[in-house]
């Protein structure tokens, strides 16, 4: 009961969309007017993506997590137009890994909890040159009640490797409810 583990995979698969275009030059004095349609199907090929992740409750209310998850970004394809956009990718594997704590109270006759969440996250990007990674820290928190739970999160990071110091600041909020 105090440990949790999971896989998942998606499998490749091709997303496809037909694309459309008109180009139009209108002279000014209104006497030539030049149109070009075109159209095309786009073909996005989605590569494997597979991870696992594994939760651990230390004690009653203190859970660690952490998950790894790999994605074979060597195999994308894209086509735009009938014509190829070639991305020199490499696969990349993510890693997170994080700690929960849920104080428990009482609230409207019944139990309720206030988890409290720290998190680091590393995400290599695909790209193989130049090398870069992010480096970010979740913090999160919420209210949790028998029938209905708030969460909010923030996350905050550093890109490394381009040159470019990339930050990362995120935001989320969610409300659920059980029926």
């Amino acid at each position: 009961e105090t440990l949790r583990l999971s896989v998942v995979v998606r499998a490749p698969f091709v997303k496809k969309s037909d694309s459309h275009s008109d180009l139009r030059y209108d002279s000014a004095d209104g006497v030539a007017e030049i149109s070009i349609p075109d159209s095309a199907t786009d073909e996005f090929r989605e590569p494997l993506v597979a991870g696992m992740g594994a939760s651990w409750t230390v004690f009653a209310p203190f859970t660690i997590a952490a998950d790894v998850s790999y994605y074979a970004l060597s195999k994308y394809r894209a086509t735009f137009f009938g014509d190829p956009d070639p991305r020199d990718f490499k696969d990349i594997v993510k890693v997170s890994a994080g700690a929960e704590y849920k104080a428990e109270f009482s609230m409207f006759g019944g139990p309720a909890w206030i988890p409290v969440r720290v998190g680091v996250v590393y995400d290599p990007q695909p790209m193989t040159s130049p090398k870069s990674a992010y480096l970010d820290l979740t913090l999160g928190t919420g209210l949790e009640l028998k029938f209905f739970h708030l969460d909010l999160g923030v996350m905050i990071g550093r890109e490394s490797g381009s040159g470019a110091d990339l930050t990362v600041k995120r935001f989320a909020l969610s409300m659920g409810f059980v029926l």
